[in-house]
């Protein structure tokens, strides 16, 4: 083999090995970015459930709480609202809490789970609190599949001391929810809501 073949036979195959390296390159570092992903477990990014694996924390804490029986008004306002241990953010998401409020739940001050509602044994019935800042409060019923999955949710009582002419305050009894929303701010108003509570943990305006 002459000087001229040789020094052909190498370029090609440098130029063949270099072509080779480039393609596999991208997979290699795919298949460890994805490695690293698992073993850190900032793969997690947009499953809630992947944040708390252990779900018996919840289930204690579940479990501890004070059990509020049918039928009850609730008026929870900052005059009488007790202090609750609030939830941490990876328990807010595993909850899906921040699909129910209409707020940035970033911004939220305070979540907290209140009590717990014995209205069916096909679903789970949570009293929840959540304060977006100084001047607002609500109170929620959040109705959970046994999975916790939020099924439904109302609005049972609202407070403000910004200007301190709204409330909203309800009555809870088997099968209805009847909701009392007051307007002092301009004229003195009250408007009422009724909703079914279904078998299913929905729950349906009757209006």
């Amino acid at each position: 083999m002459n000087i001229r073949n040789i020094v052909f036979c190498s370029l090609a195959l440098i130029v063949s090995c270099s072509f080779f390296h480039c393609q596999a390159a991208p997979q290699d570092k795919e298949s460890t970015h994805a490695a690293q992903l698992s073993a850190d477990g900032s793969n997690a990014d947009n499953d809630p459930k992947k944040l708390v694996r252990d779900t018996s924390q919840l289930m204690a804490l579940i479990q501890d709480l004070e059990v509020r029986e049918l039928p009850f008004y609730d008026s929870t306002n900052f005059d009488n609202v007790a202090e609750h241990e609030p939830l941490s953010a990876d328990w807010i998401r595993f909850l899906g809490l921040e699909r129910i409020y209409p707020h940035d739940l970033k911004t939220v001050d305070k979540v907290w789970i209140r009590e717990r509602v014995n209205i069916s044994d096909r679903f789970i019935s949570l009293i929840l609190g959540v304060q977006p800042g100084d001047s607002e409060l609500f109170t929620s019923l959040v109705n959970f599949s046994k999975d916790y999955e939020v099924i439904d949710f109302a609005t049972i009582a609202y407070d403000e001391i910004a200007e301190g002419c709204m409330r909203t305050e309800s009555y809870l009894k088997k099968g209805k929810i009847s909701t009392y929303a007051s307007d002092f701010c301009y004229q003195e108003k009250t408007d009422t809501t009724e909703l079914v509570l279904q078998s299913n943990g929905l729950m349906i305006s009757d209006q």
